[in-house]
């Protein structure tokens, strides 16, 4: 079997279905696979001084495409997902501006970049999140040219009251639980492929602390207002983050997490608190999002234990949610995830 389809058997296995096996006899039935996250560390994508280092965060987020591809090259992974047609929408996480807990530009860019190399026209890479004033404030230039990589949001501001649309949303309200929402029309007009790219960090429910990661990021795609917030956010975002990404656009078309882990926040959240970040550096990839936050979730308790040990354990009730029988948006247990981590 060709690399290329073995691969893109691989990228089918986040949404529940079963890969062939590297050598594949006809006529007998496929595998069922483990869901696979990568885990890159290299220490200097941030020193000490906060001072990030573009190259080394390239080469890191390379790596990371790299070994999720099962030994193939980083651009046959993309490929195997994204067609040089697509329009490609890297969905990063720039949640009220603040530059040490949302996605960093450089790590955003660098996969742009890698995008554009395996043939995607480069105004047809769009960064996006939902305001314009969050993504500026991040760090990220706004850029809505007919040239270069596409830098936009779905509204001006954060705040609904100052905000016009930029992108705006669907007119086409869809459902979720007992409430309505739209989608970004970012998500579900302008891009024929979504790249999810959250900021690693906790999240301060009502009852628990949990994992604010690949699942919480698509909350950004959608319209929250005070009508849906209680159904949306209600006991602990249970079964909230499941609707949301069940919603078409963003289960159909999301194809891959790329999560920025260099400088996670590891208590609070999800707004930015100075006390509780720590120089992770790593950059952790899957094709699985549930599993990212599954082990991304673990990485984050490890650091707990150390730092905080008398705190209670982080519980995000919503993942075994996203993983049940009504929603199959991925794998949490973790017996079921091939975990590869590699410090470079």
């Amino acid at each position: 079997m060709e690399r290329r389809s073995f691969l893109k058997l691989v990228a089918l296995s986040g949404a529940g279905l079963f890969i062939l096996p590297a050598r594949f006899t006809p006529g007998l039935f496929a595998a069922p696979a483990k869901a696979r996250v990568v885990i890159i560390r290299n220490p200097q994508m941030r020193n000490a001084e906060g001072e990030i280092g573009k190259i080394e965060v390239k080469r890191t987020v390379y790596e990371a495409l790299r070994s999720l591809s099962d030994g193939g090259s980083g651009e046959e992974l993309l490929q195997s997902i994204i067609s040089a047609k697509d329009v490609v929408g890297i969905k990063v996480n720039t949640y009220l501006g603040d530059k040490n807990n949302a996605t960093r530009p450089e790590v955003a860019y660098s996969l742009a970049e890698f995008l554009i190399k395996t043939g995607v026209k480069d105004n047809n890479v769009i960064i996006w999140d939902r305001a314009a004033d969050e993504l500026e404030q991040a760090g990220y230039v706004i850029n809505d040219n007919k040239v270069d990589i596409r830098c936009i949001a779905t509204n001006t501001k954060r705040v609904q009251r100052l905000s016009k649309p930029m992108a705006g949303f669907d007119d086409k309200s869809v459902t979720v639980g007992s409430a309505q929402t739209r989608v970004s029309n970012i998500a579900s007009k302008t891009c024929s492929v979504l790249i999810n790219m959250p900021s690693l960090r906790t999240f301060k429910f009502k009852e628990y602390t949990g994992i604010d990661n690949a699942m919480m990021n698509m909350y950004g795609a959608v319209e929250i207002t005070d009508e849906n917030t209680r159904v949306l956010y209600g006991n602990d975002c249970n079964p909230g983050a499941a609707e949301i990404y069940n919603i078409k656009p963003i289960k159909n078309k999301t194809k891959l997490v790329i999560c920025d882990a260099i400088y996670p926040l590891y208590n609070g959240g999800p707004a930015e608190d100075q006390r509780y970040h720590w120089n992770y550096n790593g950059i952790i990839a899957g094709l699985d999002p549930v599993a990212v936050d599954a082990v991304a979730q673990g990485i984050i308790q490890k650091h707990r234990d150390k730092v905080l040990p008398d705190t209670p354990k982080l519980r995000s009730d919503y993942l075994d949610t996203c993983a049940g029988s009504k929603y199959r948006l991925g794998i949490v247990d973790l017996k079921e995830i091939e975990v590869i981590e590699k410090e470079i």
